[in-house]
């Protein structure tokens, strides 16, 4: 098809398949040995894509020339790139140097079937019915070949590695299926507006980001506010699919009014969490009060006869074992107490003289060959 018609339809209005410099031509043949002989295959030219990918395809091929001339070494032999390798080759000067030249057959070749492209039918649809249902598959095609060549990972440290079809990041088949039912509805978004921009003459890129700029704020007060930023480009894309900046303000208004209304769900239901019943009483805040009787009634007395007491510490009243002790040797006589001083300076006492003497500092510790006082009680 290409060989017979490529030329014949390229850039030529007769075969003018749309206005997005799409242009095509139908014939019917077998497509494969055992199909039909009444299928149809649909030839289209993308003008806009052809020509920007031919002169993509002519600048690498230019700018690996000029790569392959400035860093070849005297005596050494230029090696093209891999993918360009057969756009070139490689000849030998009588001098012993070798230079790239194109291989202008080949490279002519491919430049002029870029933007081509081939479509089989078993019915003749139409040229524009057929592009406009496989320029949409071609776009889920294209989403799905990337998550297709995306590694194989483990949803877990050290576990065994899932198929490529759950790198879109789903734990069973079904959420894979439901993720791949949303790239597919999110494809043919794209595909719409891509083809609107190539309508309108705009850049896709420059126009989907200046699009995403268009939000939809929650305030502190509860309510949705749209974002009114949209540049002419922006306003002039978003009318090609009949919506106006206003429309932002009723989806804004409307989303406010379905969470702040109370009314329930008639469908769905939340169901009500009982708590379960406590296996224990819960303590009550403060100092647990005090059991009523003694501990200690059937516990016996103590030697003095003073019943124990439950609170910490020595009993009221009672003294110590030492104590007890002095008192009956006192009562025996067998020790006797040193006078006690009275209150007061002693009587004809009299200050130190002062004197400008340094007063010689003492040291640290007990002064050396200094005993603990004994009283006399305590040597019996």
């Amino acid at each position: 098809m290409l060989e017979k018609h490529g030329r014949e339809i390229r850039g030529r209005l007769d075969h003018l398949v749309n206005g997005e410099g799409i242009f095509g031509i139908a014939e019917k043949r077998r497509i494969f040995a055992k199909s039909s002989p009444d299928d149809f295959l649909h030839l289209f030219y993308d003008l806009t894509k052809g020509s920007a990918a031919a002169a993509s395809l002519i600048s690498q091929a230019v700018k690996a020339k000029k790569d392959m001339d400035a860093a070849g070494a005297p005596g050494e032999k230029p090696v093209p790139p891999e993918p360009l390798r057969k756009y070139f080759r490689i000849t030998e000067n009588p001098d012993g140097s070798f230079a790239a030249e194109y291989d202008n057959d080949v490279l002519q070749k491919d430049i002029d079937r870029q933007g081509f492209s081939v479509i089989g039918t078993s019915e003749d649809f139409g040229l524009a019915e057929v592009h406009r249902i496989y320029s949409l598959r071609g776009s889920i095609d294209l989403r799905r070949g990337v998550i297709k060549a995306q590694p194989e990972r483990s949803s877990q440290p050290g576990g065994s590695p899932q198929p490529a079809v759950n790198s879109a990041g789903a734990s069973s088949p079904d959420a894979a299926m439901s993720r791949f039912l949303a790239y597919f509805v999110s494809g043919i978004i794209r595909n719409e507006i891509e083809r609107s921009c190539h309508k309108l003459g705009l850049d896709m890129n420059a126009a989907m980001r200046e699009i995403a700029g268009i939000e939809i704020v929650l305030q502190q007060n509860g309510n949705y506010l749209a974002i009114h930023n949209e540049t002419a480009r922006a306003r002039l894309l978003l009318a090609s699919f009949d919506l106006l900046p206003e429309d932002f303000d009723v989806i804004a208004a409307e989303v406010t009014a379905r969470f702040a209304s109370s009314a329930d769900n008639p469908e769905e239901k939340i169901p009500v969490r009982k708590k379960p019943p406590r296996a224990f009483i819960k303590r009550e805040p403060g100092r647990p009060k005090k059991e009523g009787g003694s501990k200690t009634a059937n516990a016996g007395e103590t030697d003095s006869g003073t019943p124990k007491q439950e609170t910490r510490g020595r009993p009221k009243g009672s003294r110590n074992r030492k104590t007890l002790e002095r008192e009956r040797l006192l009562a025996e006589g067998k020790i006797s107490l040193p006078e006690k001083r009275s209150p007061g300076r002693p009587k004809g006492s009299k200050n130190k003289p002062k004197t400008d003497e340094p007063k010689e500092k003492r040291g640290p510790g007990r002064p050396r060959g200094s005993k603990n006082k004994i009283y006399p009680w305590m040597a019996e």
